[in-house]
């Protein structure tokens, strides 16, 4: 919306001010894409320091490539979003030498979370709509995965009443606000 790509969002450089209000820090490999989001032909990236978030397309890259440096972003609030959900990354980085990362390329998000985390009763209480938001904000191919606009406009974002229900049934590791503190990573 603001037409700037991050570059390097992880939990990290994300802050919480004491009115609970969620800030974003480290703009040191932001880069300014345009309002309408301009495809970046890059000749090199400055390789951001949180691995575990960097996307796919961000670990593959090649010099020259057009790249959606925002969708990358999407893909970095995709990932925080399933470790504070599950408590643990779902692998060390997106690239093909990761097993974590190959399985989970073959098999799709659901199938993945329920074979990793199998031991935490409350993987396997997610909702429908929550499952299609993660699995919007983590989708392999960069031009089908969510902008910030879409994640926003999904059923489990506009649901909050529902979404938080089904949090506090799921488990109770502090997850009252966090239905709205995705929404606000978002914004």
């Amino acid at each position: 919306e603001h037409g700037v790509a991050h570059g390097n969002l992880g939990l990290e450089n994300i802050f919480v001010t004491s009115d609970n209000i969620l800030k974003i820090g480290d703009f040191e490999h932001a880069v300014f894409v345009g309002s309408d989001n301009q495809l970046q032909p890059l000749s090199k990236l400055p390789p951001p320091p949180l691995k575990t978030y960097i996307a796919p397309e961000i670990e593959a890259f090649k010099p020259g490539e057009r790249l959606d440096l925002q969708k990358a972003d999407v893909w970095s609030v995709g990932i925080i979003f399933i470790l504070l959900l599950t408590k643990k990354p779902l692998f060390d980085a997106a690239r093909l030498d990761d097993n974590g990362f190959q399985m989970f390329s073959r098999v799709g998000l659901r199938s993945y979370l329920k074979v990793m985390y199998l031991e935490q009763s409350a993987i396997c209480k997610l909702s429908d709509e929550l499952l299609e938001f993660a699995e919007g904000l983590l989708n392999l191919n960069s031009s089908l995965r969510f902008t910030m606009r879409e994640a926003l406009d999904t059923k489990w974002i506009k649901n909050e009443k529902g979404s938080a229900r089904l949090l506090k049934r799921a488990d109770s590791f502090a997850v009252a606000s966090f239905h709205a503190d995705a929404v606000a990573l978002l914004t």
